[in-house]
């Protein structure tokens, strides 16, 4: 009776904060539409082939080969199914927290059965999504989706099997690694630095412990840094740079400007993780399920060895921020960028309570009743929480006030009209009431900005941009 209790409570948390983290992002992927850089995919294919392509964007925009592949392969704008645009979506929303589900599994102790994984899995993923800084470019927005939310899905595959429990690979284990190592730097520029972060240190850490290297992770470390110089050297980064520095008032290349930057986006990101979410909550949860776990002590895990995983986790997270400021010159830093920081930041610290728990914890004496009266506290809590704002909260609403059907109505009626008036100049009212969750940018009033220009090109107008006067007739 006891152990039915725990499970009901346990099965109750995973059930609540799936439904959470799933439902409302699922729904809202049948409302998702092309965004401006869908029509500049579109646009690409139209005057080259797919082998063209790979060396257009290679050279004129950016060196992730990768993001430009998948773009190639998957985007369903290049083969005229822009509806499948939501399976895009609905892929992307579900391989996400598989990849994180398969990591965690894989990195706790072999022998860890699926109802004590899954309440850990909870916690992580609930962080996370809870203040999600871009749903929009994490499941929606496809180019986003492929170059940074894909960079930490194989990142999550990657580690996974790198930091296995066992530490063995099977000969299959190792292609897969290959593999990853080959196309994670082609993501984009910041998976490609946490990425290196990830496989050095392994490297560093096995050679002090093994006095050694190891010849496989090193073959992995040459891949890497091969491929991430191959992306990084791209002639497309100094053109994409150059369009970078035309921002006005920007101070590209000031480090000054650049650090006080990132310690104020970075300050304002924490204050909303720790104040605007449960993230404490969960922190301690995490702990606690940990700590029932039957894991081997790390007894000789020293002090030392924690102060540097500390250190190294902060710094790296830090100088996550500084390449697009430094680049840009701007107090700014793209929703898509921040996700993956955030992911580093989350990922860092429940790593830091588990070599916590693992090297100073005890194992806890199994009690039904008050671990199921834990989660039982905790699910209650989180379902309170919600009615503060969070990013979960943000895509119910998106997706029961209609926001979200609006929008794709009235986008519907634009493309009726759009196509019925191809050769002129047109005008069209902008899109009211926008459900930010999916939405990224709109056209504009000036006919000759970038996305007025390639959805012109699209719909073959002479030109198109927006007007607020014509809401009001």
């Amino acid at each position: 009776m006891l152990s039915r209790i725990e499970k009901l409570a346990n099965g109750g948390l995973v059930a609540l904060v799936l439904s959470l983290c799933l439902i409302p992002f699922l729904s809202l992927s049948r409302y998702v539409q092309p965004q401006y850089d869908d029509y500049s995919v579109w646009l690409v294919f139209q005057k080259f082939n797919f082998f063209e392509a790979q060396k257009v964007w290679y050279t004129t925009w950016t060196g992730r080969y990768t993001e430009h592949l998948m773009m190639s392969l998957f985007h369903p704008i290049i083969y005229g199914q822009n509806e499948l645009i939501s399976i895009v979506a609905i892929a992307a929303i579900l391989i996400f927290p598989f990849s994180i589900f398969y990591a965690l599994k894989r990195i706790l102790p072999e022998h860890t059965s699926l109802s004590r994984v899954l309440p850990i899995f909870s916690c992580l993923l609930l962080i996370y999504y809870w203040q999600l800084p871009s749903p929009a470019e994490a499941f929606y927005w496809i180019p986003s989706i492929f170059a940074y939310q894909f960079g930490i899905i194989f990142m999550c595959f990657f580690f996974g099997i790198l930091w296995n429990s066992s530490g063995e690979y099977s000969k299959r284990e190792k292609i897969i690694l290959i593999v990853l190592a080959f196309f994670i730097p082609g993501t984009c520029e910041i998976a490609l630095l946490l990425f290196l972060s990830g496989l050095g240190c392994t490297i560093l850490l096995k050679l002090v412990n093994e006095r050694k290297l190891d010849r496989f992770l090193l073959m992995l470390g040459v891949i890497g840094i091969s491929l991430s110089l191959f992306s990084v050297m791209s002639p497309g980064n100094t053109a994409r740079t150059s369009v970078l520095h035309q921002i006005e008032n920007a101070q590209p290349g000031n480090i000054s400007f650049t650090i006080k930057a990132a310690i104020k986006i970075i300050k304002e990101q924490l204050l909303t993780l720790f104040i605007r979410s449960p993230f404490l909550l969960l922190s301690i949860l995490f702990a606690w399920l940990l700590s029932n776990l039957n894991m081997v002590p790390w007894k000789k895990f020293r002090f030392i060895y924690i102060t540097i995983y500390t250190l190294i986790w902060v710094s790296v997270y830090f100088f996550l921020h500084l390449p697009f400021i430094y680049k840009a010159g701007i107090e700014y830093i793209p929703g898509r960028v921040l996700n993956i920081t955030q992911f580093c930041f989350i990922a860092g610290w429940l790593g830091l309570i588990a070599i916590l728990v693992r090297t100073y914890g005890k194992k806890q004496s199994s009690n039904t009743i008050f671990t199921s009266l834990i989660l039982v506290i905790s699910s209650v809590y989180i379902v309170v929480q919600l009615i503060m704002p969070n990013k979960i909260q943000s895509a119910i609403r998106d997706w029961l006030s209609g926001d979200a059907a609006n929008y794709e109505a009235q986008l519907e009626e634009r493309y009726e009209y759009l196509k019925a008036n191809k050769g002129l100049d047109v005008v069209v009212k902008p899109i009211e009431n926008l459900p930010f969750t999916i939405f990224i940018a709109e056209i504009t009033p000036d006919s000759l900005i970038d996305r007025n220009l390639v959805v012109k090109e699209y719909f073959k107008l002479k030109s198109i941009r927006t007007d607020s006067s014509l809401i009001e007739q």
